[in-house]
């Protein structure tokens, strides 16, 4: 577990992709037990949902937080596209409000995080009822969490936000969380990055590849690899000159780690995956017509497998108009 005391400054997340609405409700409420519920409150006149307080656990001490109660939060949120959710930042345990953040299993520079909160040993809920791409807690004091919140603006790179930030603030008042800022729209209905042109009338154009690629001839590829246990893990387009897939490995508890495949197709045909093996901690970066960026991660002694610290190294696969061509090279540590 990384913990970490925050007194003023602010933390900016580098990176996460998701959206919901005005949070003034916040909060998933927390697993039931026979507690008196507790729970987050809001500006909003409409009344907020409760959170039913979950009891420490351990043995832990009566106004700081046990590890246990803090996994005991995490393990009740509801996965996310049916990843679980895992621990990623913790701040004072001890504090009349206490936090931490959870991102889901194989994030992202997208995908979203939450924030749970504790107050005297107790888990309250979530600071809102969904959570959001580029949330991160920027500041604590004793009875206040600020939280940050961004949001891509059109044109931006998928784990670029710019727009932003906006600061939220979370107090404890005696009895339960107030809100004290509103959410941006932005962050509830976040722009189009790629908004449709509005002042041109021609038809658009067609995509640079002579075919798309559907899910049938996908499943048919991925059906022929290994085991044929896949699934799909990111993509972008399917219609690129380069169409990229990234699959990674389904039905079996990889922890986290899971083998990925990266696909090439071009005018609708399987040209093959960038590697003989399926690498773990393999994540797209970027792309545009013709290439495809990936990133390479490995595990250091020590490492939590959920947070492997070696590289990232980023390889460029690029379409030469016949063939793909390696632009990099994978680190020795990952292909071992």
């Amino acid at each position: 577990m990384r913990t970490v005391f925050l007194a003023g400054m602010a933390v900016v997340a580098l990176i996460v992709s998701g959206c919901g609405p005005v949070e003034s409700e916040p909060g998933t409420t927390a697993p039931s037990s026979s507690s008196p519920p507790t729970g987050t409150t809001t500006s909003s006149p409409t009344p907020p949902p409760t959170t039913t307080e979950v009891p420490v656990g351990g043995g832990g001490s009566p106004t700081c937080v046990d590890d246990s109660v803090v996994q005991q939060g995490i393990d009740s949120l509801e996965p996310f596209m049916a990843s679980a959710w895992r621990l990623d930042e913790q701040g004072d345990p001890c504090a009349t409000l206490s936090w931490a953040t959870a991102s889901i299993v194989d994030a992202t520079g997208s995908s979203p995080e939450t924030v749970l909160f504790f107050h005297d040993g107790r888990y309250l809920g979530t600071t809102t009822s969904r959570p959001y791409a580029f949330t991160s807690v920027a500041e604590q004091t004793d009875d206040t969490v600020t939280v940050q919140y961004k949001w891509l603006n059109p044109d931006d790179a998928n784990a670029n936000p710019t727009g932003g930030p906006a600061l939220v603030r979370y107090r404890w008042n005696g009895s339960s969380v107030e809100m004290l800022d509103e959410l941006p729209d932005e962050v509830l209905n976040p722009p189009d990055p790629n908004p449709a042109p509005t002042t041109s009338t021609e038809p658009p154009p067609p995509p640079s590849s002579g075919r798309c690629v559907d899910d049938d001839m996908l499943r048919a590829i991925t059906s022929g690899i290994g085991d044929g246990q896949w699934q799909l893990s990111a993509v972008d387009s399917r219609c690129e000159t380069l169409t990229y897939f990234l699959v990674e490995a389904n039905g079996k508890d990889w922890h986290g780690a899971q083998p990925v495949h990266v696909l090439f197709f071009h005018d609708g045909n399987f040209l093959g995956t960038a590697t003989d093996t399926a690498y773990a901690y393999t994540r797209f970066v970027s792309h545009d017509d013709t290439s495809v960026t990936v990133a390479y991660r490995w595990v250091l002694p020590g490492d939590d497998p959920y947070s492997p610290t070696g590289g990232p190294v980023q390889v460029r696969y690029e379409w030469n108009g016949s063939s793909v061509d390696t632009i990099g090279s994978i680190p020795v540590e990952v292909t071992g």
